[in-house]
């Protein structure tokens, strides 16, 4: 605790993430973890300001999270259920906004899950972290450590099933009848945005459409704009290579990070923004315009990013992205501007699953080829996959459809 108080400013402000939740968590719940020791009162008094300022900053307004990484959000789901139970247990609750942002980060994740198997899109940074594995579930299984936060924060289960609800059993008991005026989670339907995060997701009965748009003020692990995840019963049919290594060698470092991994476009063998050293991009790409559109027989996501600035200032990225509602079927259109001297290439990886792509690049029909393919479903592993990409001169649509 001393040694984590006397260099708080490290995780605070050179690092400023998850690091920053924990610490000052730590520092927040220390004069109840340990009243034995005299410094902790000053240590919690500091500790708690910090957090606090902390989750407001971190957690967007929507609920999204500035780490845009789906397992580190969870990491933040799992403090947040233990710092508001050890709180609430000593009657010293946080600020309205611990709450409310609390709330509104289980809303985000709880709309991206699969039902089937509590999985939601491997998507950002994934190095394995979970730090109270309090259940026998999978580990990319989320609904654990979700409902163990609703339970905190409604009373109220999201779950029956005795394996999942496990999670919540560790939690203090008291916590039951607080009356923090929450609402109890629901599942949506149809098309939700989430434009602090830059998140625009499509759930109908069967599928769900993942795609990332999103501005950066603050630092992307990924070069994944406009990457799109298609799932169908829970199966992950268009898919995130995800994150494999930290610490490998430079050909899967920049594999993993880059574009070529993701379900977007890259530029000859250029990611949409420019690698620096370990966890850093240059040229952070932005997004212009984003929007859902809805017609009685399609969804239309549109969407346009500031893209590849290292190759030219005015270069962008445009891509539509239209739903069926009566069809299994994605039609995708991209089109990339101020870039004319230089090959594109759309990218998409499917592995084993069937699924068919018909393309059409500047009125002419093209064929695929295929591309480098590694997933990682876990920390530390990775198995090579199915990729096709697709080139294209200045625009390109591409139906998809699964068999």
């Amino acid at each position: 605790l001393h040694h984590v108080y006397h260099h708080i400013d490290f995780s605070r402000i050179a690092v400023r993430n998850n690091h920053a939740i924990t610490e000052t968590l730590l520092l927040s719940t220390s004069e109840m973890l340990f009243p034995f020791i005299p410094e902790t009162n000053f240590w919690a008094s500091n500790g708690r300001k910090w957090f606090e300022k902390e989750i407001a900053y971190q957690i967007y307004e929507d609920g999204t999270f500035l780490q845009f990484s789906m397992n580190y959000h969870r990491v933040v789901i799992q403090l947040l259920s233990f710092g508001i139970s050890l709180a609430e247990a000593h009657k010293k609750p946080f600020s309205a906004t611990v709450y409310n942002r609390a709330s509104l980060s289980l809303n985000f994740l709880y709309q991206c899950l699969q039902e089937e198997n509590g999985f939601l899109p491997n998507y950002g940074s994934n190095d394995g972290a979970l730090f109270f594995p309090l259940s026998n579930k999978e580990y990319r299984d989320y609904r654990p450590q979700l409902n163990s936060l609703h339970y905190v924060l409604t009373g109220k289960h999201l779950y029956s099933d005795k394996e999942i609800i496990e999670d919540s059993f560790w939690l203090n008991s008291n916590t039951t009848n607080l009356k923090l005026d929450i609402p109890v989670l629901e599942k949506k339907q149809g098309a939700i945005s989430f434009l602090n995060g830059g998140y625009y997701i499509l759930r109908e009965k069967e599928t769900f459409t993942f795609i990332r748009c999103g501005n950066h003020k603050d630092r992307p692990p990924h070069a994944d704009n406009l990457h799109v995840d298609i799932w169908n019963k829970g199966v992950n049919i268009l898919r995130d290579s995800g994150t494999y290594k930290y610490n490998t060698n430079k050909e899967f470092q920049d594999y993993f990070t880059g574009s070529q991994s993701h379900n977007t476009v890259s530029i000859g063998s250029f990611s949409q923004m420019l690698k620096g050293s370990r966890f850093i991009w240059y040229y952070w790409s932005q997004s212009k315009a984003a929007k859902w559109t809805e017609t009685e027989t399609e969804y239309i996501f549109e969407g346009t990013i500031r893209a590849f600035r290292f190759l030219n200032p005015k270069a962008t990225h445009s891509r539509k992205l239209v739903k069926s509602k009566v069809k299994l079927e994605w039609t995708v259109t991209d089109k990339v501007e101020n870039l004319s001297k230089y090959e594109k290439k759309q990218i998409w990886h499917y592995d084993s699953n069937k699924v068919a792509f018909e393309f059409i690049s500047d009125d002419s029909k093209i064929n695929p080829t295929s591309a480098i393919s590694y997933n990682s479903l876990y920390y530390g592993v990775k198995a090579e996959g199915l990729a096709s990409s697709f080139s294209f001169k200045e625009q390109i649509v591409t139906k998809i459809s699964l068999e």
